[in-house]
């Protein structure tokens, strides 16, 4: 529901409420009431750990991903779930990539010249050629 007043949020000053509600199904004393309600405590909880979870992150050189970060949280006295921490590590862009372990590694690999190939001058060779059996008695 609260999209649907977000969209008329935005909307609004382009086009009248009274005419956005009926559009988008709610009521226009839903919209403003709504609009003059004080966050969630939920909300806010959330505000103020993605403030935390972005500090945590920026510190780790953006290496750390859910499962530290949330141990790391946990060291600062925020105890939270592994989900409620993904949710607001993706909101808040937070994901263990662009400057992660596992691209480092790949970049350090990616800069090497390639080795040249193995010439092996006594290996064997496949020859073509019939095949040898023995007959079975």
């Amino acid at each position: 529901m609260s999209a649907r007043y977000r969209e008329i949020q935005q909307l609004a000053a382009a086009h009248p409420v009274a005419v956005l509600c009926p559009l988008l199904e709610v009521s226009r004393s839903g919209y403003y009431g709504w609009r003059g309600r004080a966050p969630s405590r939920r909300q806010s909880e959330d505000a103020q750990l993605s403030v935390e979870l972005k500090t945590a992150f920026e510190q780790s050189r953006r290496t750390y991903g859910r499962p530290r970060l949330q141990r790391a949280l946990a060291a600062r006295g925020h105890r939270h779930g592994e989900r409620r921490i993904g949710r607001l590590m993706r909101a808040l862009g937070c994901a263990r990539g662009a400057a992660g372990a596992s691209c480092r590694r790949l970049r350090r690999a990616g800069t090497m010249a390639p080795s040249p190939p193995i010439a092996w001058p006594n290996a064997p060779r496949h020859r073509p050629g019939p095949t040898k059996c023995g007959a079975w008695t």
